[in-house]
């Protein structure tokens, strides 16, 4: 049985690799090649009522399934190779927030996801987010389909009540919302923070719409109406860990030389997997309570780190 159903494949692939796209669906180990014993888990998977994609996100449909269609693209990769997408081809990314008159939408490619923002403007040169406030979780979020893997990202921030807020710039994020959308939101991100009896910094994660700290740093000394910069750096450190480092400090001072924070991440569906950006707004004030201060971001700068090109010190 086995057998024929890949057998069945491989003829399906020869008609079909036009219509295929070329990404590297089969490459379990991320090697850039799909061999065939990987062809034959990817079957085996398939076959599978409860397929144990752990073993194989490359052939994870987003559903937890494994569809024909994903087969017929796994063999065309591995009679091809797979297509190696440019991971810079989107970079350097900058954006300065420069609207001619206040009271602007954030320019494109940004947009609004997971009917969640309450207010998302321009003014004074720099974006204001404001999330609606919710029964449970006020998160406003605005995506970017900026291609990343990775890169090093900096940028600025302010408070208006840091005592009930916090941001969130995400890379590699695959543009979902929590648990709001299909697929949910997976990425990683930095995340500024002073709603919790202390002011810190971490490194976040996303996962099936769950937003996981990796590490917090909580002896940081934040205010209100002040501006700090931030640099996120995300590396592939191998196939299985991702890198991420992260610092902040008072915009005009000299930039520190250490990070606030250096760790690894094995989250399986996030490794060598790109993702636009995303930028997040957090309130702890719930409905029936209304959401007043806003969060202000602006100077993003995004750039590739394949090969290493990392953006000079911020001051």
């Amino acid at each position: 049985m086995l057998r024929i159903l890949l057998l069945a494949v491989v003829v399906l692939s020869s008609s079909q690799r036009d219509v295929v796209a070329q990404q590297c669906v089969g490459d379990c180990d991320a090697d850039g090649r799909v061999t065939v014993n990987e062809l034959i888990l990817g079957v085996n998977l398939a076959l599978s009522a409860s397929p144990d994609l752990a073993r194989c996100r490359a052939f994870d449909d987003g559903g937890g399934r494994v569809t024909i269609q994903l087969l017929v693209a796994a063999v065309a990769n591995a009679l091809d190779g797979c297509a190696s997408a440019d991971p810079c081809a989107d970079l350097p990314y900058v954006e300065s927030f420069d609207a001619p008159t206040d009271g602007a939408p954030w320019p494109a490619p940004w947009v609004a996801i997971g009917d969640s923002v309450d207010v998302a403007e321009i003014r004074g040169g720099r974006t204001r987010l404001r999330p609606l406030a919710d029964p449970t979780y006020s998160l406003a979020r605005m995506y970017a389909d900026v291609r990343t893997l990775d890169v090093e990202v900096v940028f600025r921030v302010r408070f208006e009540d840091l005592s009930t807020q916090g941001v969130g710039f995400y890379v590699r994020q695959n543009g979902g919302y929590l648990t709001d959308t299909n697929p949910p939101g997976e990425g990683y991100s930095v995340f500024i923070e002073g709603f919790r009896g202390f002011d810190g910094i971490g490194v976040w994660l996303e996962r099936d719409g769950e937003e996981i700290p990796i590490e917090i740093d909580r002896s940081l000394s934040l205010q209100s109406d002040t501006d700090y910069l931030v640099r996120f750096r995300v590396t592939q450190a191998n196939p299985t860990a991702t890198r991420l480092q992260a610092r902040i400090w008072p915009d005009g001072a000299l930039e520190p030389l250490t990070w606030n924070l250096d760790e690894l991440d094995q989250t399986p569906s996030l490794q060598n997997t790109p993702g636009g950006l995303a930028i997040d707004s957090w309130s702890n004030r719930r409905t029936p309570s209304t959401i007043e201060a806003h969060t202000l971001v602006d100077a993003i700068e995004v750039r590739c780190l394949s090969p290493l090109d990392p953006l000079s010190p911020r001051s």
